[in-house]
């Protein structure tokens, strides 16, 4: 077997093997299988330069070492890169006892010798040890979080750290190792590294960069200690959560900064999915940030690891903890896809993101021209946001009715637009709504977020399952007739299986030639009454849907036309037809 190259490096070996095993016919090959690719990999002296593996390897590891049965048949090579780092022959416990940290100061992996303070300790490794202590005052004595279980390995009692040479672009990872002895629950022990330097071409560097990513694994060490991922895609959360508890600790570093893009841009994917080749789930830690400020407590974070002790599945979990505190998954969901465009020039740290201006703009999904009427249709991931932008071509009240099959899987919004200044309107997903006037060449954005969920153990349905849905647009403002004519139409919209019938009334101006008809929006006559004629009297007409054969007319935009006399008068509605 060759002897790994420079640019080989751990993380690097890791991410080139998953992304093999990826590319096989099983989404989790066999153990042989893997096996038989993570050797090739070894063997491999190309194709991993290019492949830059994210900043946190623990999910890496995980799936690596889950298709992978680690037993006396494999060679010191493997177990080498499976298992913890060798060759650190010196130690430094951190003053409060709990970390032991395990280091070298030479070889490639050695730490700058510097010691300011004479003590035999080098200064980094000393700034390590803080950083961890740091992290565990805040993750556990101040969150309430349970402290990582301590192996008891024969380095000591000690929860252990190395600080390693992990190559470029790689911050650190949490190996889990052994089930935690006497304990029903599905937890494990686990052990962490480190960089050695931090000079790795990420956003952040030196010390800072170490810091973040102390408190970033050790909440990956909390986490294997409530419970193992059950299945690979768990990891979307377990990496959400560290990245959001990096900001918790250390404010003013500012490192997810340069994770929130990655998600943004692609907010249009299942929030749920995990993607071990870019930092989206990094970024989708925005959630955590919204649900602090709008329950100004982060209790319900902790409370959905509690709840997950117990095997409960990821969402299940973060539902739980929010339906506790009198919160909802689904509402919560549904206003995160309007914080989220409340992002760059557009922040308003007051209502929604306190460092919204630092992040980058939410992608709009597409930008068209708004006519007086028009239909919005398109599909979308599961757990996804979509924003379409509208430029009003006509000034007027704007009615905005979604068609969908479920009105109960979906949240939308209007976010309209003047110059500087926005003022945000919930659609009912199931009745609609007048989102209020709209003046010409303004924009109104309809934020669609679906509700739709999937289980992390289908991963493969994340690509492909899609849920349609329509938004029809009208401009419904009236014209100034001078003349009495129609005063009302109710409901409006008219949603057939649950109201029965619409209610038109208007004020009498001729009983001469008076009649009515239902239009729909291309102008085709599906309904006409004189007076005197089955449901027109002098000042109403009530309608039940249904055209001049009496078939079911389709869900749409129709149009009351009222002439009595020389008088003729119109009025937009909508049709929901479940």
């Amino acid at each position: 077997m060759k002897r790994i190259s420079g640019t080989l490096t751990l993380l690097s070996l890791l991410f080139h093997a998953i992304v093999l095993a990826q590319q096989a016919p099983s989404q989790i090959p066999a153990q042989e299988d893997a096996l038989a690719l993570l050797r090739a990999t070894l063997d491999s002296e190309s194709g991993s330069a290019s492949m830059r593996p994210p900043k946190c390897g623990t999910a890496l590891m995980w799936q690596v070492r889950e298709q992978m049965a680690v037993g006396e048949k494999h060679d010191t090579q493997l177990l080498k890169v499976l298992g913890r780092p060798t060759g650190l022959k010196q130690e430094h416990v951190s003053p409060s006892g709990f970390f032991r940290v395990h280091f070298t100061v030479s070889g490639p992996d050695a730490v700058s010798s510097e010691d300011n303070n004479g003590n035999g300790i080098p200064d980094y490794v000393e700034e390590v040890a803080e950083a961890f202590e740091t992290s565990f005052r805040v993750e556990v004595d101040e969150l309430g979080y349970e402290p990582p279980p301590q192996d008891n390995d024969s380095s000591g009692p000690e929860y252990d750290v190395y600080i390693n040479a992990l190559g470029t672009g790689v911050y650190g990872l949490t190996t889990r190792e052994q089930p935690v002895p006497g304990t029903p629950e599905n937890d494990f022990t686990s052990f962490i590294q480190v960089d050695n330097d931090f000079e790795n071409g990420q956003f952040t560097t030196g010390l800072p960069g170490m810091r973040v990513t102390a408190a970033h694994e050790l909440f990956h060490a909390i986490q294997f200690g409530y419970r193992d991922a059950i299945v690979v895609n768990d990891f979307f959360y377990y990496e959400l959560c560290s990245s959001w508890i990096e900001d918790v600790i250390y404010d003013d570093i500012n490192d997810y900064y340069s994770n929130v893009p990655t998600y943004l841009t692609r907010s249009d994917r299942p929030f749920n999915q995990f993607d071990g080749a870019t930092l989206f789930n990094y970024g989708a830690a925005l959630w955590n940030r919204l649900l602090v400020r709008r329950f100004q407590n982060r209790e319900p974070i902790r409370r959905s690891w509690e709840l997950m002790a117990a095997n409960t599945s990821v969402l299940d979990a973060i539902a739980g903890a929010l339906a506790e505190i009198g919160g909802s998954f689904d509402d919560e969901f549904g206003e995160f896809s309007v914080w989220n465009y409340f992002t760059g020039n557009r922040a308003d740290p007051v209502n929604y993101y306190e460092e919204g201006n630092a992040y980058t703009q939410v992608r709009l999904s597409g930008n068209f021209l708004l006519p007086a009427d028009t239909t919005l249709a398109g599909s979308s991931f599961t757990l996804s946001h979509q924003y379409f932008r509208l430029t009003a071509s006509q000034a007027g009240e704007y009615l905005v009715v979604p068609i969908v099959s479920r009105p109960d899987a979906w949240r939308f919004a209007a976010v309209l637009e003047d110059g500087s200044s926005f003022r945000t309107v919930a659609i009912d997903a199931g009745n609609g709504g007048n989102i209020g006037f709209v003046p010409a060449f303004s924009s109104v954005v309809v934020v669609v977020a679906n509700l739709t969920k999937l289980d992390g153990s289908r991963m493969s349905l994340f690509e492909s399952e899609r849920s349609e849905f329509q938004l029809v647009l009208s401009n419904v403002t009236q014209g100034t007739t001078g003349v009495a004519g129609i005063t009302t139409a109710y409901p409006n919209p008219f949603r057939v299986a649950t109201d029965g019938q619409i209610v038109f009334e208007f004020e009498v101006t001729a009983t001469t030639d008076l009649r009515v008809q239902i239009m729909d929006s291309q102008g085709r006559v599906v309904r006409s009454a004189a007076l005197g004629q089955g449901a027109l009297t002098p000042s109403r007409f009530v309608w039940d849907g249904r055209d001049d054969t009496h078939s079911k007319v389709g869900s749409g935009i129709y149009i009351f036309r009222l002439a009595q006399g020389g008088f003729t008068e119109l009025r937009k509605f909508a049709v929901i037809r479940d």
